[in-house]
């Protein structure tokens, strides 16, 4: 008898733009574990590369830390060997331990060869492929990000069911704070945090739901309670901005001194008690970041948020 296969949905890496290709790898590979993710300096290609570290414990129970070097780019065809032995001089003579090439077109028959020929031979630096069908594979895991760049839709989207219980309860938590603030009444910092999540997620699923994808709303973002801002003004996205700070202030307890550095960017002076709460609540920054368009790296006792413009 013959089985009905499942066909894998088609996913559009071809529609991006190389800016926002680059930064669905960044999202992809932080997404899938990797740890310390940052830019580095444009290569001459005009292209930005990744820097990211595996870290985790080796046999004896030791924890050891492989440096990867992500070389992300839109190639107009199929990827040659030279091409990618460009990459590997590079990041050998940087001491990386893999170089991991990202493309949404295909690499040559001669490439993939030579590749392997290269990884055979033991060296230290070692090299992986991502073609678009991987890419697309490594997708399938990670929806959100499906329906944060506007690709197709995959049958492992949340369904409108499960949307509609966060939209209800996202009401409902904007509800009970209008009501508060209405009367008069004290409200609990936590209740005003949730407010700030509910804003995020009401305007994140009107963005995919109206126009198939995030779109980032830029404002200078407002003095608050909750932080003082100084230096550069900036713009960032005002819902996802300002359930960064809010969420930030309310675990450690202080109003936050923001000081503007650029544009697009800004940072705050940490504790160690702010630091520790960023690392306990990683997952949940992250998320704010990864729906807000936004980056961020604590290089104590710095905070580091930049904004992204790719999806405007």
């Amino acid at each position: 008898m013959t089985k009905n296969l499942v066909k894998k949905p088609k996913l559009g890496l071809g529609a991006l733009t190389p800016e926002q290709f680059e930064n669905l790898t960044f999202d992809l590979i932080s997404s899938l574990g990797l740890q310390n993710v940052t830019w580095r300096t444009p290569g001459s290609d005009g292209g930005r590369d990744i820097e990211a570290n595996e870290i985790g414990p080796d046999f004896s129970g030791l924890h050891v830390s492989k440096r990867w070097f992500i070389e992300c780019k839109k190639y107009t065809g199929s990827v040659d060997w030279p091409t990618i032995y460009a990459k590997v001089a590079y990041a050998d003579s940087h001491s990386a331990d893999y170089l991991l090439m990202c493309t949404p077109s295909k690499y040559t028959p001669a490439a993939i060869t030579q590749v392997a020929n290269w990884n055979a031979g033991r060296r230290s630096l070692q090299i992986r492929l991502w073609a678009g069908h991987e890419i697309e594979r490594q997708l399938l895991g990670f929806p959100d990000l499906v329906s944060k760049y506007g690709l197709a839709a995959l049958p492992t989207a949340p369904g409108k069911s499960l949307l509609s219980l966060a939209l209800g309860l996202s009401k409902s938590v904007s509800t009970y704070h209008s009501s508060l603030v209405f009367n008069d009444s004290p409200t609990d910092p936590m209740l005003e945090a949730a407010q700030l999540f509910a804003d995020l997620l009401t305007q994140r699923v009107d963005d995919i739901e109206k126009k198939g994808r995030i779109q980032p709303c830029l404002q200078a973002l407002p003095n608050s309670d909750r932080w003082a801002i100084s230096g550069e003004q900036f713009m960032v996205d005002i819902f996802a901005g300002a359930a960064f700070l809010g969420y930030l202030s309310v675990l450690t307890r202080t109003r936050l001194a923001v000081e503007g550095t650029g544009t697009y960017s800004f940072r705050s002076t940490l504790d160690s008690a702010a630091a520790a709460a960023i690392m306990r609540y990683k997952s949940v920054f992250d998320a704010i970041c990864l729906w807000g368009e936004m980056e961020y790296r604590v290089d104590f006792p710095n905070l580091h948020v930049n904004q992204r413009t790719a999806l405007l």
